[in-house]
């Protein structure tokens, strides 16, 4: 018999999917296992990562029960993100205004000298999207037609 696959019992989902090693069934949760001693809190009296912190600091820890298992605290949920189409429409634009990225263009430095051309074809040329313009160190020929 294989173990079972604690997330997937837990949450109903598994990061491994089909190429988890473990059993994938339905059930009751699984608990985790507790958690030791907070190894900085125990040498030096204090731990960076606080309340954060998955170990226990100290036999009397409030986070943790008598077996050693976190407890579960109550978190009030959070604010939603404002997103520039949300603002758009909180100022009465309506419907959400999408704004278009500008194409990022190169400018040559002034005091750079010319470059010196190479003896290839510049593909983007062709293409009809080559953002170097003069300054590209490949040849744009004026038979070169952008289908």
């Amino acid at each position: 018999m294989t173990e079972v696959c604690r997330a997937f019992r837990n949450t109903g989902r598994c990061r491994n999917g089909d190429e988890c090693k473990f059993e994938h069934s339905e059930g009751e949760p699984i608990i985790p296992p507790p958690a030791g001693e907070c190894f900085n809190f125990k040498q030096d009296g204090v731990c960076k990562f606080g309340d954060r912190c998955r170990f226990t600091h100290g036999v009397a820890d409030p986070r943790f029960d008598e077996n050693g298992l976190r407890k579960k605290i109550a978190r009030a949920p959070r604010a939603p993100r404002e997103t520039p189409a949300a603002e758009a429409t909180a100022e009465g634009g309506g419907e959400k205004m999408a704004r278009k990225k500008k194409p990022r263009v190169r400018k040559p430095r002034a005091d750079a000298p010319p470059r010196e051309k190479l003896d290839e074809v510049c593909n983007n040329f062709v293409a009809g999207r080559c953002r170097y313009g003069d300054n590209c160190r490949r040849q744009h020929p004026a038979n070169a037609v952008a289908e």
